[in-house]
């Protein structure tokens, strides 16, 4: 399985290949450090930015607080497969 993410700069990412088992809180791990590596170029050390938040386009769904996910959901669960996760940081 595939996803990609639409960074905060707008740009997107490559694809991601992620095992439909992975949990979403490890989608946000993987977030991190493409955040953490875009910021720093540094992909070997990523750190967890402050206040990043996972969304989906269409409709729009708050990967921490939608009532039907929930970071111990799985990547099959959330039907994110093949689609676009969008990466935002608290200002």
């Amino acid at each position: 399985m595939e996803v990609r993410f639409r960074l905060p700069d707008g740009k997107r990412s490559d694809p991601v290949k992620v095992l439909p088992t992975y949990t979403l809180d490890r989608l946000f791990v993987i977030a991190a450090g493409l955040v953490s590596a875009q910021a720093t170029g540094d992909n070997n050390n990523p750190v967890l930015p402050e206040g990043l938040d996972l969304t989906t386009p269409y409709p729009v769904k708050n990967l921490k607080t939608h009532a039907d996910l929930g970071l111990d959901k799985t990547v099959a669960e959330a039907a994110l497969a093949g689609g676009m996760i969008t990466v935002r940081l608290a200002k």
